[in-house]
């Protein structure tokens, strides 16, 4: 449950952020129009086709590398189709198991769309029946802006990141002593472990070196035979991880996506 409310809020957050325009270029500022409404949708829509684009390349150079594959054999298109079998396939397996589908059944009903896709109906069950009554998926999601809209975090007791920082790094609180406030507060708890760094045990001899990893960085791939220790080393796996995530960003940039405020002016 706390994934998938996680996740809604990430998503709603994510959907209410709005960028500032700048249109300004010395003293020839242009002169501002205001986009209709329906010009502001086609270009919602087209910001929201890219950011999606990007996604799923990113998805798909994830997917070839944690296979062991060497993505310079492959091209894009290639990656893509087989990043949406593998979600297909991991998908009906999740159905299989979390839900008790059959096979048949997470096919018919269209499970093949990834692991939230499951998780989503997951607690859509467990809601239905916690409240005695079947709800659907557009019902979820009311619920869960019904209790953003009522969350009283954060509130003015709560922590401030400053705060959690100083805290982790010096086992003292700044000002008053927080300590009671955090055991109660689920957010605050949240944002204060977020700030303990991850201490690691000192790699070991099969542990992946710097070269290896400012391989994968490079290339994508590790050397043959070194993909499986990720599996047995989970300080391994976080930094071929972030190799890993350095590469992607180098094949394909990120274009942040930026929702249109509907009551901003364009420029020409």
């Amino acid at each position: 449950m706390e994934f998938v409310l996680a996740l809604a809020v990430l998503v709603f957050t994510f959907l209410i952020l709005v960028p500032f325009l700048n249109n300004i270029n010395g003293k020839n500022k242009k002169r501002r129009k205001k986009l209709s409404s329906e010009e502001k949708e086609a270009l919602q829509a087209k910001r929201r086709e890219q950011f999606i684009k990007i996604a799923e390349k990113h998805c798909a150079l994830r997917n070839a590398m944690n296979k062991g594959l060497k993505v310079s054999d492959f091209t894009m298109d290639q990656m893509i189709e087989m990043y949406k079998e593998d979600t297909k396939e991991e998908t009906i397996q999740l159905a299989v198991k979390q839900l008790g589908m059959t096979r048949e059944e997470a096919i018919e009903k269209e499970f093949i769309h990834g692991s939230t896709q499951v998780s989503f109906e997951a607690e859509r069950r467990r809601e239905s029946k916690r409240l005695g009554r079947e709800i659907n998926h557009k019902d979820l999601l009311d619920i869960y802006r019904e209790r953003l809209s009522n969350s009283k975090y954060p509130g003015p007791d709560c922590v401030e990141p400053w705060e959690a920082k100083e805290y982790v790094r010096n086992n003292k609180w700044p000002a008053d002593d927080m300590t009671a406030h955090v055991e109660s507060c689920t957010g605050c708890q949240i944002l204060v472990d977020m700030e303990k760094p991850v201490v690691y045990p000192p790699p070991g001899p099969n542990c992946y070196t710097r070269a290896e990893l400012d391989q994968v960085a490079e290339t994508g791939s590790l050397p043959d035979g070194r993909l499986d220790h990720k599996n047995s080393c989970q300080q391994c796996k976080n930094k071929l991880g972030s190799s890993q995530q350095d590469f992607i960003q180098k094949m394909v940039p990120n274009q942040p996506y930026h929702p249109i405020d509907l009551d901003m002016d364009f420029g020409d």
